[in-house]
């Protein structure tokens, strides 16, 4: 986990089977700044942004409602849905993996992934793609760190 981080979510895998995919990783402080790193087949992009104090409350709200950090055991499918999630307390690091899809019918769960997916979607794929995607509620500053590659061959 990134030094200061609260919370840290990946998906995914950087050198999949299908090109199509990749791995993302969003990593967000207690201030509400977070850095999402996009990899695929050894491209690396990153953008920056800020969650409003609303945001992450809503983020703190949902893994209270999730029953964070417990888990029903189930299978992950492939790594290329796997879903690691960092989440720092007052008792330390707690970790978990789980399969994206199965975490999507997880009670609590759903709506925990779908906020840090639609943060990650829109930066990515919306700001990173320019295609259309609904910029996330208190979601501000997105912006791609200038380093080169992009996923996709696109420029932000």
């Amino acid at each position: 986990m990134k030094t200061g981080a609260w919370m840290q979510f990946s998906l995914g895998v950087e050198h999949p089977e299908d090109p199509m995919f990749g791995r993302v990783e969003l990593t967000l402080w207690p201030d509400g700044a977070l850095l999402l790193e996009g990899r695929l087949h050894g491209a690396h992009a990153v953008w920056e942004a800020s969650l409003s104090p609303a945001g992450v409350e809503e983020l703190r709200g949902a893994l209270r409602r999730a029953d964070w950090p417990r888990l029903p055991h189930h299978t992950i499918l492939s790594e290329e849905t796997q879903v690691v999630l960092e989440v720092r307390g007052v008792d330390g690091v707690e970790r978990a993996a789980f399969d994206y899809y199965a975490g999507m019918r997880l009670s609590g769960y759903r709506d925990l992934l779908q906020r840090l997916y639609g943060v990650s979607d829109y930066l990515l794929y919306g700001l990173g793609a320019g295609r259309a995607r609904p910029r996330p509620e208190g979601l501000t500053g997105a912006r791609a760190q200038p380093n080169g590659d992009r996923p996709h061959g696109k420029t932000a």
